[in-house]
């Protein structure tokens, strides 16, 4: 399972990182290129990262986004991350998100994929629509077509 996800990571329409793109229900902005490797990339949205502890969010540490869409999220960060993570986006917006799976980019370096519940949609919007023209776009108009329909 992790070759496939690095595998996937590295396909020439820049749509996925995890898994087939027809398997998404949304469509992914993505802040990453497949040309260079994941660890060389300078290209994302910074995230602060925090867990609950009680009534309180403890901050953990930093965090890139590398793709983003309304169901969820892929990041890279340098810090171990609980199942439960709250990512605070650079708008202001905070979001509880459940950990979905990761795998290790380098030694020093861990790739997170998120996801998020329905009730966040509204929350997430403002943020696409500022960072929607900074995304790579999928060159495949057949596959960007097949996300448009839905």
């Amino acid at each position: 399972m992790l070759a496939s996800k690095k595998a996937d990571s590295n396909n020439e329409n820049n749509v996925d990182v995890s898994t087939n793109a027809k398997q998404r229900k949304y469509l992914r902005w993505q802040f990453q290129s497949s040309n260079v490797p994941l660890v060389f990339q300078s290209r994302g949205v910074p995230i602060k990262l925090y867990r609950r502890v009680f009534l309180y969010d403890q901050y953990i540490g930093k965090g890139i986004i590398k793709d983003i869409s309304l169901a969820g999220a892929g990041f890279i960060s340098s810090k171990p991350l609980p199942e439960i993570v709250i990512i605070k986006l650079p708008n202001g917006a905070t979001i509880k998100c459940a950990k979905q799976h990761q795998f290790q980019v380098n030694e020093y370096l861990t790739f997170y994929g998120v996801s998020w519940g329905k009730s966040v949609y509204q929350r997430i919007l403002p943020f696409l629509k500022n960072y929607s023209r900074k995304a790579y776009r999928p060159k495949d108009k057949k596959l960007a077509a097949q996300f448009s329909e839905k």
